[in-house]
């Protein structure tokens, strides 16, 4: 009994001494960051978080989410991320290539039910780039194709809303503006798409495929 407890008074020593390291590490890092983000406490300001062998080792919350009201920004605050979530999609559909689920040169209507007929090859691949040809629903190329609630014209922002379903089935029906050979053209519409063709081909909600994988 005595020879066990020998045995074990090192390897509980050695687990402090790895615990005590790696928080005075993390305060160290704390430290640092918020010495580049300490004085913003009455600007804009943004959400730290670094996570270690999936743990966070620092989450914290820098400057104001809104001047007028000096709401501060926390942790937890939830941000509109835009279009830094393009990449997170066209990475869900690389794995899904990779697994042989799809493929970049499948035209989106092989993994979308019901879209319309573009009248030319519209590939993944295009869709990705932005050479599908397909216009921007917030850019207004569609005019008079949104409607709310009450059949008039739809207003962009926190005005009026539509269900992921109704606009699902909207953007199915838009056509191309342009010749997608030929030229760029930004379109969020095809980020819409292109997540609805991961969600399709892998049988999961693009959420949960991505916590999946990622």
């Amino acid at each position: 009994m005595k020879q066990h407890q020998k045995k074990s008074i090192p390897t509980l020593i050695l687990i402090l001494i790895t615990s005590i390291t790696v928080q005075a590490e993390s305060s160290d890092l704390s430290k640092k960051i918020d010495s580049l983000f300490g004085d913003r406490s009455e600007k804009p300001g943004c959400a730290v978080g670094v996570i270690e062998n999936g743990e966070y080792i620092h989450s914290e919350g820098y400057g104001l989410a809104n001047l007028e009201h000096e709401i501060p920004i926390g942790k937890d605050t939830i941000f509109r991320i835009g279009s830094v979530s393009k990449q997170f999609t066209t990475m869900a559909i690389a794995i899904l290539e990779e697994k042989g689920q799809l493929s970049f040169d499948d035209e989106m209507k092989t993994h979308i039910p019901g879209l319309i007929d573009y009248g030319e090859e519209v590939t993944i691949n295009h869709m990705i780039h932005h050479y599908s040809g397909l216009g921007d629903y917030e850019y207004m190329d569609y005019p008079g194709r949104f409607k709310n609630a009450v059949g008039e014209e739809f207003r962009w922002g926190n005005e009026d809303y539509l269900t992921n379903d109704e606009f699902h089935d909207l953007i199915k029906t838009l056509p191309l503006i342009r010749n997608q050979k030929k030229k760029f053209y930004y379109s969020n519409t095809g980020y819409v798409l292109l997540a609805l063709v991961a969600e399709n081909a892998s049988g999961m909600s693009l959420g949960n495929l991505q916590k999946k994988n990622f």
